[in-house]
């Protein structure tokens, strides 16, 4: 019989569960992209561009860091965290999603070496 300990800590010898863990994960990992990085820049980035919102303050960012074409820059990298989220959390063409992750990732170490910032990177 197996202890708990030996349990939590032993291999996963389960095809099944491993591809479960596995599958959650990826799901839990695109969904937090999503909602906590993609999501609220594009709605800030809509009311700007309609007129709701005097100021978008992630293109303010961008511009100030010093990224060329700054609307672009801005908002490919809300379009890429909201679809390479979705790309990774759907198992979609995942080395895309995640390939755009990446490039905002570096934008975002780049963003929090630039500027004086309290260690925030998104």
């Amino acid at each position: 019989m197996h202890s708990l300990l030996s349990w939590l800590i032993g291999r996963i010898d389960s095809p099944t569960l491993q591809a479960r863990a596995l599958a959650l994960t990826r799901i839990a990992t695109g969904l937090l992209v999503v909602f906590y990085h993609g999501w609220h820049k594009i709605i800030d980035g809509l009311a700007w561009h309609t007129g709701r919102a005097p100021v978008w303050h992630f293109l303010d960012e961008v511009a100030h860091v010093g990224f060329p074409l700054p609307l672009a820059s801005a908002w490919f990298a809300a379009l890429a965290q909201l679809g390479g989220g979705l790309l990774v959390a759907l198992g979609l063409f995942t080395r895309i999603g995640a390939l755009l992750l990446v490039c905002t990732l570096l934008g975002a170490v780049y963003t929090n070496l630039s500027l004086p910032k309290e260690g925030q990177l998104a």
